[in-house]
């Protein structure tokens, strides 16, 4: 039992009843004390009762001026007493939810972005413009507001969460729209009449409340006129105007007077309409008061309320003010409540200051006329909700006409038509945002709408005649019609443009073939180009000229004209997407007027750097200034004030920030100058500045270049960083430069060039290389040969770096690892290799010589082009660059090939012992400096155990999916929330069809998904955006210096053999020229083919991907030939032709090799070379085909292609290589294939197979589902985006090419008809190239998926740094990135994301289950909002009782989710540390005695791990919840079983407090053994029969009687409340497991996992949450002054309840001891840590505290869940406790019994009790979880030797006790057989039964002189007492008479 429970119950009613009788007596002799304390009370309400009473004795005067005196002085020093009680509380409940300072001014609503644009505001613009608004103070004087403030506070950065404001801005929108609305609400029953305009008399209905209360106040005049009775008249209109202070209604009147009545019906009804919270939020900003608003909420306003917040019931308990004074303070801080919290169906939307006053009879219709009045007299009286009033509004209204106020009908369509109308309003609020959002995009982008108009390029009668008129000539021979519709001819058709319904009188395919897509053209330019009507005012309407002309346009020319850097050039957003050529021609500009002339020649037809090539055309400004701004004030000023936009200033407001890092510590590594200079141990940290102080000064001087901070957030925030904060800040480059995709290459370079450092005049130089020497090549790639010299020269620039700033040895770490990654990556090539698996080098292959012999030393080089598609140029790594430049870390020699921590031992040993210093290259020896050990420890754990374990799983793939789609929303993509046929069509089209069969079929049964004609899915650039995905790869941080594949050389009869040759065939289908050899063999066909122009063709497409190496196959044939014959050779190796030495094969003395095919007839298997260039199989035993396998990376995306289709392939190539007894196998020795490298250990070999494991889970759950549906369609979209927006610059043949492509790929009909129409409307340009044009649109797809969706391969340099810290840091930053452009680009997605969620929220409580609604707030308080899970009830069967059915039962459970945790990997607005992290920073909070606060910031809502094993290998949620169900089939064993019971369901044998998963399950089980027994459905448990198996396994000789009788019972075989006590926590901890099992299922395959709500229902036949309850219940305990007696008596009275049930703890510490959790005493605790240390067992008991107040979070995390027996126990107790307390008073009430007899009656009450609830009394030796002699021993020997013990109120009486204790003693010696000092306290002698009772008289006497003694004597000394219940009903009898 609770120690306060047993303090009140023992002597409250006692004290109670004598003060009552006290203050009777007193006012019997004092009867005018209460007339001076109710006029005092009156006057002076802040006077306490204390001081009045004192007052009133002495009848001081109310209107005296000593009672002013004393009230003035008495306000004073309670406002100082409230002000540091109030900073005490708030610092003790630190919370989000509020500031320190609540007050605000117009500016600092915009955040951090009002101080930016103020300063802006005074500083940047004109003068003329400035006086405006602004002044130096921020002060100005405006009409009705007066003098306004807005000068914004820089403290408050991020404190006002501007996004409320936001919200609350769209609020007052649609609120003001729904008071004031005029127009009619839609068609409904009015009783005979209609809402329309043309009613007699004007009536119509308006949807606003203003509106309609002035009709029917003029209704209620017409009556009133005509002779009615008020109560008449009122009960034929619903809105109550009884209460009206409109003076004259019912007066007939003249005109005007009536006009001016109904004004005043306006003005009343605007009065009492209420106004938007918002008005009042502005209000106080303006008077400078506080703005109570929830500072933690982020899509909903509402107000704190006091009586829900801890601070307030801190207040009252704690500090003893009155609940009146507790709110007076808290509002005085954080201001009057503004808006109430939204509740179940309601949603506020008035202020609580003036909140909607309109109400409405429920059901009354409206008659307007009283002439109709007694038409309705009999509908009237049928009214179901008459006489009830609600508030009205056009759904509450409607819906009462028919439904019962209340029901869920009322609900759902009250909520529906409500929400009708305010969409309403929000559709309009949408239109004015939209409008703005595409204002501001005509006013960056050039209008070619005039143009096209000029032309006639624009769908018109011409062009209608044109299109129709070719039609004329085909006439049908039967009818005589022409094809273009019945007697219709282009000469005579009514062109009407304005009436196109008029166009499909023409025939169908005319129509919509012609006229349809012309039309849909037209009207896409229109809208592109148009604001309203299709055409943009002129402001924004922006010639080339006027966009060159813009200020903006000029000062970035001026600036790009002076930056000579083509590495800045290359970031800068004008340029972006400029290729390499044009950067080069803008770096090289000399003047303003010729960089001037490349923009404009982009903006118009397109900048042409290459005859031939696609032009580079810019169609708009870049964002970054406020376009939309400057255009508007233009428009009205003349003047161009050139203004940034928001993000610029806020990047330049980063900027600052991290240039005043920079310019603090002068850009030193770290900066420690002590370790300089002479000091030998300097090189120990590096102080080393990367810049020396020449380029250090010119960087912080001039090297800002001003253009970028106007070009939007990120080039504003990184214009003129340093190179440190560059490289942090940057993006990691690839593992090497792609020859395939040059635009990846190239971005590579520049990001490789940021993260290591490079000056900026370096970088210009590589850049400028790179551009110049690296030729391209048509396919988008790059030269091989050139890309791999070009990679030579970056890694000389590199090591030239680490040799000028790090010396000699870092230079020899550069060149190790350079040696030991080429050599690793040479041996992982292999390209042409014969039937031994031995690299064949020719005269075309590179070599290098060897130094010392001069002798040529071979490398692996490509052959075929098919070998480039996944081989890259080298880049050195950054992480081992980066950790040679900073020093900390040094590579040590192998030394014998040591391990990691031998190889550096041995090292620095050696060093020490030659006297040098061991520090003297580095402070952490490694073996290998990317790869130290501690790095691979935490980057393998991090990788292999803790990311994948947090988050794989089942429902990974719909959590993201449907998040990814969300943002298909956002950008304006068809998606499958949006528009999901139109984005099925595009999932589907170009022939990809879903991968499982069924699937496959249904959709081939229902819709055409087209062709890949020009094969755009096999292009490298769809491959990378499909994998460009959540990849397990992504999340492997391990080092990647060297690729993790390796070519061997495997048997071709082996296991491995059938995929070795299958890969080798694809590489030579793969490859052009390969194919056409495979088909001409070796003949004179093939020699007269090389020769062609093809060949050629193909030819230069080999030089121009490899290099000159090649370049002698087109110049002379022999060497063509010679190239085509070791095509053949690999052909042949692959057939199973043997190529002999000698014969056709010869090895020449320099090692290379050359054949000779001439002499030698082909030999290998004909089918297999078929196969090379048909594309299809022929069966090994069979003349049936199959077909061969497209490009492998593609195979996953080509229509048909499965991986059943595969296996049949390599089914017939083993068939192929081993033969039969008819045909021999093929001999192909052995064949090459990629193999994973294996590590040379065991365990290091288990890592990589667990990671195979990961990589294949991922691609199963994440990779390739997300690529099919989510990446293929978005890369899809995005192509076509791209193409349609450059379709006019195209030739006509390419429009052709492009719209048969688009056709035979089936996508949406609509994406055709507009490129179409462009087409037939002559929209047209001169660009021809496909191959050009497609790589574009391909490259800008790629670039639009990757920046909507998520690439996991993609990091920053901070993620790089902070991985083993943050698991998921790069997830994070991109969340944030993403979401907040998709957000800023379309503001209004937000508002109707809020409005819908809010609409769910308010409907919840139509839909509920269990008293639990769709939304609703967390019940147990957590702040969050939850969901009603699916299949609620079916899942509540199984848990709840079978057999009654949850229908019957009156305990209940209801499954929610959190909303939160739908989403992508964590709620928190900061990346959370991994758990190894998390258990060390919980370890130093601990040392550091951290703020509980601190930790819950960094550690959110999940508490650290409490250990180090939990910590590294923790399972996931899910499958921890799994392994705390069991065995699944004991599970059901046990569910439907007649008499299987898990023995392991005993309870008692459970170890809570060691065993994790056993603290779990007892955690469960006592949750639904409570709520069983707070719905007394133990009794229908019973008699269902339920129970009986759970009975026999406790008791098995129960005589089956289901009725239960007293503990004490005699008779045979009985039923006692221990046994069914047992047998119902059986049952529960079943019904715990068999949850814990469902929630594991659901936690891995739905989005959000689910926990239990449990419900009761309370005597009434509601249903309550229990959470819900004992909130309730704690606001009754504050209520009462804190008195749990008369709070727990109201409880029950209301609920019918024993709260006990529901409120009773289930946590105890760890070792057994009480649990403190009160946060004051804890902290007392904490400050005297020293003292009490020796307290481990008593402590809680010398600092008794208070467990309704809130619970400590970290001693929540150190506890362990009861065991649920002695859970059962201490409820049961405590349930007793308050029974027998509401007995003893009926008792005590009863006038009929004597004082001996009341004592009586309580004795057997007890008794009876103690019987029937097994644990009652516990606190009197029936239980007790610490032996009570060791805390006494504790207490009566430790506190006395403590001074600070001593000191607390609880020690006060101790001393006494001790010395009557210690005279008691002697006596027992005295009487004691063995002299025993203890004898007293267990004998069952009368003398040690006297001696008891008389210590107990004295212990009695010692609490009334020291209350707190009470805890110490009945929480432990009667414990000690012998089990004696005469006894202690004596001393209980004793207390109660006390």
């Amino acid at each position: 039992m609770l120690y306060f429970e047993q303090e009140q119950i023992g002597n409250n009613i006692a004290r109670l009843t004598a003060q009552r009788d006290g203050v009777n007596s007193y006012l019997k002799a004092n009867p005018n004390v209460l007339d001076y304390i109710s006029s005092y009370s009156e006057r002076y309400p802040i006077l306490p009762p204390e001081i009045l009473l004192e007052a009133a004795e002495q009848k001081i005067d109310p209107l005296s001026p000593q009672m002013e005196e004393l009230c003035e002085e008495y306000t004073k020093e309670f406002c100082v007493q409230a002000a540091n009680d109030w900073e005490a509380v708030k610092d003790k409940f630190q919370t989000n939810k509020y500031n320190d300072d609540m007050t605000m001014n117009l500016m600092d609503i915009l955040g951090g972005l009002g101080s930016t644009a103020f300063f802006y505001a005074n500083k940047v613009i004109p003068d003329k413009l400035e006086k405006v608004l602004y002044s130096e103070d921020g002060v100005r004087e405006l009409p009705l507001l007066g003098k306004v403030d807005f000068q914004p506070d820089i403290n408050k950065f991020g404190d006002t969460q501007t996004s409320l404001w936001a919200i609350a801005a769209l609020d007052w929108f649609d609120e003001n729209a729904v008071i004031w609305s005029p127009f009619p609400d839609q068609n409904r029953d009015m009783g005979r009449r209609t809402n329309t305009i043309q009613d007699v008399g004007g009536f119509y209905r308006p949807r606003g409340r203003v509106w309609a209360y002035a009709q029917q106040m003029n209704a209620y005049d017409r009556y009133l006129e005509e002779g009615y009775t008020k109560e008449y008249a009122q009960s034929n209109i619903p809105i109550n105007l009884n209460l009206t202070q409109v003076e004259g209604i019912g007066e007939k009147q003249s005109w005007l007077e009536e006009t001016k009545q109904w004004l005043e019906f306006v003005s009343e009804g605007a009065r009492l309409a209420g106004k938007p919270y918002a008005n009042e939020m502005v209000t106080r900003v303006v008077q400078n008061l506080p703005v109570n608003y929830n500072r933690d909420n982020v899509i909903s306003v509402e107000s704190l309320l006091a009586e829900n917040m801890p601070e307030y019931q801190e207040l009252v308990t704690a500090y003893g003010y009155t609940p009146t004074q507790a709110k007076r303070i808290i509002y005085s801080n954080i201001g009057e409540p503004i808006k109430m919290p939204d509740e179940g169906s309601e949603i506020n939307w008035t202020s609580i200051q003036k909140p909607n006053a309109i109400n409405a009879f429920a059901g009354t219709r409206f008659v307007y006329s009283p002439e109709l009045a007694q038409d309705y007299e009999d509908i009237q009286s049928r009214n179901l909700n008459k006489g009830k009033l609600i508030p009205y509004s056009v759904g509450r209204y409607e819906a009462s006409k028919v439904n019962q106020v209340g029901s869920t009908a009322y609900n759902i369509v009250s909520g529906a038509i409500d929400a009708e109308n305010r969409i309403v309003s929000s559709l309009g609020l949408g239109a004015v945002t939209r409008t703005i959002k595409k204002g501001a995009i005509l006013a960056r982008q050039v209008d070619r709408l005039p143009d096209l108009l000029k032309a006639g390029k624009m769908f018109n009668k011409e062009i209608a005649k044109d299109l129709i008129q070719p039609y004329e000539k085909y006439i049908n021979p039967f009818t005589g019609e022409s094809k273009v519709g019945p007697a219709i001819k282009a000469e005579v058709f009514d062109y009407d443009l304005d009436a196109p319904f008029k166009y499909k009188d023409l025939t169908k395919q005319i129509y919509k073939n012609d006229i349809k897509p012309a039309i849909k053209a037209s009207r896409q330019d229109y809208k592109k180009y148009g604001l309203l009507g299709g055409r943009a005012p002129k402001f924004l309407s922006n010639t080339v000229d006027d966009i060159i002309n813009k200020k903006f346009t000029q000062r970035s020319i001026q600036d790009m004209t002076a930056d000579t850097s083509v590495t800045s050039l290359s970031k800068n957003p004008w340029l972006q997407d400029a290729p390499e050529e044009v950067l080069t021609l803008v770096q090289k500009s000399k003047t303003n007027q010729n960089t001037e002339n490349i923009l404009r020649r982009a903006l118009n037809e397109g900048y042409v750097y290459k005859q031939g090539d696609v032009p580079w055309i810019l169609d708009s400004i870049p964002k970054g200034s406020s376009a939309l701004t400057n255009a508007a004030i233009n428009a009205v000023t003349g003047y161009d004030p050139g203004l940034k936009s928001l993000g610029s200033l806020a990047g330049n407001a980063g900027n600052k920030i991290i240039k005043g890092i920079d310019k603090a510590g002068k850009y030193t590594s770290v900066g420690m100058n002590v370790l300089r200079g002479k000091n030998p141990f300097r090189r120990v940290i590096d102080g080393t500045p990367q810049l020396d102080s020449a380029a250090y000064y010119a960087w912080d001087q001039g090297g800002e270049l001003t253009y970028k901070s106007n070009l939007g957030f990120a080039s504003a925030f990184s214009e003129g960083m340093s190179p440190y904060w560059t490289k942090k800040f940057s993006v990691l480059p690839g593992s090497g430069l792609s020859y395939k995709n040059r635009q990846k290459a190239f971005r590579d370079v520049l990001r490789y060039l940021d993260n290591t450092g490079f000056n900026k005049e370096t970088s210009d130089k590589l850049i400028t290389e790179f551009i110049t020497k690296v030729r391209k090549t048509p396919n988008g790639g790059s030269n091989v040969d050139d890309l791999n010299n070009f990679s030579d020269k970056l890694v000389d620039a590199s090591k030239q770096m680490v040799a000028t700033r790090k010396g000699d040895y870092a230079t020899e770490m550069f060149d190790n690892g350079l040696e030991y990654i080429k050599n690793s990556n040479n041996q992982l090539k292999s390209y042409l290799a014969d039937n031994m698996g031995e690299e064949i080098y020719n005269k075309f292959s590179k070599f290098v010589k060897n130094p010392a012999d001069g002798t040529k030393v071979y490398q692996p080089a490509l052959v075929k082009l098919s070998e480039a598609v996944n081989n890259e140029a080298f880049l050195y790594p950054v992480r081992r660059l980066n950790r040679i430049m900073k020093g900390t870390f040094f590579e040590v020699p192998t030394l014998q090939n040591k391990d990691h921590f031998a190889g550096p031992g041995l090292f620095m040993a050696d060093m020490i012992s030659k006297g040098e210093n061991p520090f003297k290259y580095g402070l952490i020896p490694t073996k290998r400096i990317e790869n130290d050990i501690i790095s691979n420890i935490f980057d393998t754990w991090n990788s292999i155990i803790f990311k994948p374990t947090k988050i794989i799983k089942q429902a990974l793939t719909a959590r993201v999916g449907f998040e990814e789609q969300a943002r298909f929303v956002f950008a304006g993509l068809a998606g499958i929330f949006n528009k999901p046929l139109e984005y099925v069509s595009w999932l589907y089209s170009y022939g990809q069809l879903p991968k499982r069969s069924r699937v496959r079929k249904l959709v081939n049964r229902f819709m055409d998904s087209g062709n890949d004609s020009n094969q755009i899915l096999q292009s490298q650039y769809f491959s990378e955006a499909a994998n460009a995905n959540w990849t397990y790869q992504g999340l492997d941080l391990r080092n990647t210096s060297v690729k993790g594949y390796d070519w061997v050389a495997v048997d071709a009869n082996s296991r491995d053999g059938v995929d070795a040759l299958h890969t080798q065939i694809q590489r030579i289908r793969n490859n052009p020229m390969s194919r056409k050899v495979a088909e001409y063999g070796w003949s004179p066909e093939l020699e007269t083919w090389a020769k062609t122009r093809e060949a050629r063709d193909m030819a230069q497409d080999v030089i121009d991907e490899t290099g000159d190496r090649y370049r002698g196959i087109i110049r002379k044939h022999e060497d063509m030939m010679e190239y085509l014959s070791l095509l053949e050779a690999d052909i042949r190796y692959r057939t199973g032709h043997i190529l002999r030495e000698g014969v056709d094969k010869f090895t020449n003395a320099d090692k290379t090799t050359t054949f000779n095919h001439d002499s030698v007839v082909f030999s290998g298997s004909q089918q297999l070379r078929d196969a090379m260039w048909k594309d299809k199989l022929l069966k090994f035993d069979s003349l049936e085909e199959i077909n061969m396998m497209p490009d492998m990376e593609q195979a996953p995306f080509v229509k048909g292609w499965t991986r059943k289709e595969q296996n049949k392939i390599l089914d017939e190539l083993a068939k192929y290589i081993k033969g039969n007894d008819d045909i021999a196998g093929l001999d192909l020795g052995k064949v090459m294939m990629p193999t994973k490298q294996q590590a040379r250990t065991a365990a290091g070999r288990g890592v990589d197979k667990l990671a195979d494991f990961w990589n294949t889970a991922f691609n199963f759950l994440l990779t390739e589902p997300l690529g099919r549906l989510n990446r293929s369609p978005a890369w899809k979209q995005y192509r076509y985006m791209y193409i349609a927006s450059q379709f006019k610059t195209y030739s006509k043949s390419l429009q052709l090419k492009y719209i048969k492509e688009f056709e035979d790929a089936a996508i949406p009909k609509k994406a055709i008809d507009v490129v179409k129409g462009y087409y037939k409307l002559g929209q047209n340009g001169k660009i021809k190239s496909y191959e050009q044009t497609s790589q574009l649109a391909n490259q800008y797809a790629v670039k639009g998926t990757q920046n909507l969706l998520y690439d996991a391969a993609e990091r920053h340099q901070l993620s790089e740094i902070t991985r083993n810290i943050f698991p998921f840091p790069e997830v994070w930053f991109e969340l944030g990135r993403t979401w907040g452009r998709l957000a800023a680009a379309n503001p209004y997605k937000l508002r109707e994301a809020n409005l819908i969620y809010r609409g769910l929220q308010s409907s919840s409580a139509a839909f509920s289950w269990q008293g639990q609604g769709w939304f609703a707030p967390d019940p147990s308080g957590s702040g969050d909002d939850v969901f009603l899970f699916p299949l609620n009830k079916r899942i509540a069967n199984l848990i709840s009782p079978r057999k009654i059915g949850v229908e019957e039962a009156d305990g209940g459970v209801t499954l929610v989710g959190n909303v939160t945790g739908v989403n992508l990997l964590s709620t928190s607005l900061t990346p959370g540390p991994n758990s190894l992290v998390a258990f060390a920073a919980n370890k130093l909070f601990d040392r550091f005695n951290a703020k509980m606060e601190l930790r819950e910031k960094v550690f959110g809502p999940f508490a650290p791990p409490k250990d180090i094993i939990e910590a590294i290998v923790a399972p996931p949620p899910f499958l921890k919840k799994g392994i705390a169900a069991g065995n699944p089939f004991s599970l059901l064993r046990e569910q439907y079983g007649d008499t299987y019971v898990n023995p392991k369901n005993d309870v008692s044998n459970w170890n809570t407090s060691t065993n994790e998963y056993d603290s779990m399950r007892a955690e469960s089980t006592i949750d639904v053994y409570s709520n069983i027994r707070a719905g007394y459905d133990e009794d229908k448990l019973l008699r269902s029969g339920e129970l009986d198996k759970y009975i026999r396994f406790h008791y098995p000789e129960w005589n089956g009687l289901r009725i239960t009788e007293p503990d004490n019972s005699t008779n045979e075989g009985r039923l006692t409340e221990t046994v069914l006590t047992d047998a119902v926590l059986s049952y529960s901890a079943h019904k715990a497991k068999s949850l814990f099992f469902i929630r594991a299922i659901a936690q891995e395959i739905f989005l959000t996992g689910f926990r239990p709500i449990f419900n009761v229902k309370d005597k009434g036949g509601t249903w309550w949450a229990t959470q819900v309850l004992s909130q309730e219940y704690n606001t009754m305990v504050i209520k009462h002054g804190n008195d749990h007696t008369l709070a727990a008596e109201e409880f029950y009275v209301k609920h019918g309840i024993d709260h006990p049930y529901i409120t009773a703890g289930s946590k105890e510490n760890s070792d057994g001891t009480k649990k403190i959790l009160e946060n004051r005493n804890i902290d007392w605790v904490n400050e005297n840590e020293e003292l009490l240390r020796g307290f481990k067992k008593s402590l809680p008991f010398l600092v008794p505290d208070n467990p309704q107040a809130e619970r400590n979070y970290a001693a929540l995390w150190d506890s362990v869940t009861k065991r649920p027996d002695k859970f059962a126990l201490q409820q049961n107790d405590s349930v007793a406790w308050f029974r027998y307390n509401r007995i003893s008073k009926q008792i005590d009430e009863d006038p009929n019994l004597t004082y001996e007899q009341k004592i009586v009656h309580k004795r057997d009450a007890r008794i009876a009790l103690a019987y029937a609830n097994p644990g009652f009394m516990s606190n009197y030796g029936v239980e007790t979880y610490i032996p009570a002699t060791e805390i006494w021993e504790e207490i009566s020997t430790l506190w006395p030797q403590s001074e600070l013990a001593m000191s607390q109120p609880s020690a006060q009486g101790l001393p006494e006790f001790l010395e009557i204790l210690k005279k008691t003693e002697e006596l027992s010696k005295k009487y004691s057989p063995t002299k025993n000092p203890d004898w007293w306290l267990s004998s069952t002698k009368p003398e040690a039964f006297t001696l008891r009772m008389q210590v107990a008289k004295e212990a009695y006497n010692i609490i009334e002189k020291h209350p707190e003694f009470w805890y110490i004597w009945n929480g432990v000394f009667i414990k000690l007492y012998n089990n004696d219940t005469e006894q202690l009903q004596y001393i209980g009898d004793m207390r109660d008479t006390r």
